[in-house]
């Protein structure tokens, strides 16, 4: 059964080129003792693209152990290629996961039906949930409302990740529901999280709760208990740390962030990525400084 709530969508912290499993056991730790729901590993978050098969594996046991039945462990299993990501869904559900994060297939610029089986080979190769990621700015296809709601009939792709920035179409998608489906509509988009509550939205995978998991999990209690106003209250303070994390390619202004508060060694990310520029270094210690976070 997937839960509704805040989902972290964690870093992946290297060191040396190497993934930094103690800091990665760390951040974990800071997540359960926040109350979040649960997190989601190796998504676009977490450089999925460029952690090899072997890291995947331990970055997911570890995970897995660390979090127990504390919170949920959600595993991204993106590829453009159908059997590869069927392959990673099934790693997935062998290791314990909580269920599987994939995001449209890239690249490959497939029509609405090839989306459809994509979706649905996957979603036959395991019985854990899926959650389907629609996040065109970087796959290049959008997966179209109607698309969703026929894969929303299959018994266990059970929520979306709205990435696409459109608040318009958690209504749209909604109207098309019937008795045989339903989807739990979770917000991928930091800044959008209140707008997207006061429709249809029943959760958050969030990029700014690697570093702030308890604000986070507060906005998000308030939110679905309906309380927009208070939620809206807290989330202003955030505004711009939002705008700044994201002004360069994420996740280098988040993973800075998270090595200021001594969650991690170090803010290092794998090419082609870049670490955060020093501009973006200033604007990110200037906010945490002002907020007694750094240290």
């Amino acid at each position: 059964m997937f839960k509704e709530g805040l989902y972290t969508a964690s870093i992946t912290p290297f060191l040396d080129s190497e993934i930094d499993f103690k800091s990665f056991e760390r951040l974990i730790e800071f997540q359960i003792s926040s109350g979040v729901t649960g997190i989601v590993i190796l998504g676009t978050t977490g450089e999925a693209s460029c952690v090899t098969l072997a890291e995947r594996k331990r970055v997911t046991d570890i995970a897995v152990s660390a979090c127990g039945d504390e919170i949920e462990v959600i595993l991204g299993c993106s590829s453009n290629c159908t059997k590869e990501a069927a392959e990673l869904a099934m790693l997935a559900q062998s290791a314990g996961a909580g269920g599987a994060l994939i995001v449209a297939p890239y690249y490959n610029k497939p029509s609405q039906d090839g989306i459809y089986k994509h979706y649905e080979y996957i979603a036959g190769s395991v019985d854990i949930p899926i959650i389907i990621y629609n996040n065109p700015s970087r796959t290049v296809v959008d997966i179209k409302d109607e698309t969703i709601a026929k894969l929303a009939r299959i018994d266990n792709i059970v929520a979306l990740k709205d990435s696409s920035g459109d608040i318009s179409r958690q209504s749209s998608l909604e109207a098309l529901m019937d008795s045989d489906a339903s989807i739990v509509q979770l917000c991928g988009d930091d800044m959008n999280v209140i707008p997207f509550h006061s429709y249809f939205g029943r959760g958050w995978i969030s990029v700014s709760s690697n570093v702030f998991p308890k604000e986070c999990s507060d906005i998000q209690d308030l939110l679905l208990r309906g309380n927009i106003k208070e939620a809206a209250h807290i989330q202003m303070d955030f505004i711009k740390f939002y705008k700044d994390i994201f002004s360069e390619p994420s996740p280098a202004g988040i993973k800075y962030a998270a090595y200021l508060m001594d969650l991690i060694t170090s803010y290092e990310v794998r090419l082609p990525l870049t670490s955060a520029s020093k501009d973006l270094q200033r604007k990110i210690l200037k906010f945490l400084n002002d907020r007694g976070h750094a240290s």
